[in-house]
């Protein structure tokens, strides 16, 4: 039975899905779509750097969200 836990991505009960599940499958659906080699986690990064350009978001706000423990990680290099 489905409970709402208030995760984005969850098991088919609610329940918060298994990291490094999630992570194998996310790269066997690069690798099935044949797509460029990238790893979960640089999507991560890849978001906060897709936010810099927008004026109304703050360096220091990215990092609070992505919970970033420098600014510098939130700066083009």
């Amino acid at each position: 039975m489905y409970k709402d836990k208030g995760f984005i991505f969850c098991n088919e009960d609610g329940s918060n899905i298994n990291l490094a599940s999630f992570s194998k499958r996310f790269g066997e659906f690069i690798k099935e779509s044949n797509l460029k080699h990238i790893r979960l986690h640089d999507l991560r990064h890849t978001d906060a750097t897709m936010m810099l350009p927008i004026k109304s978001t703050c360096q220091s706000c990215i990092r609070e969200t992505r919970a970033f423990k420098r600014v510098n990680n939130t700066r083009p290099i």
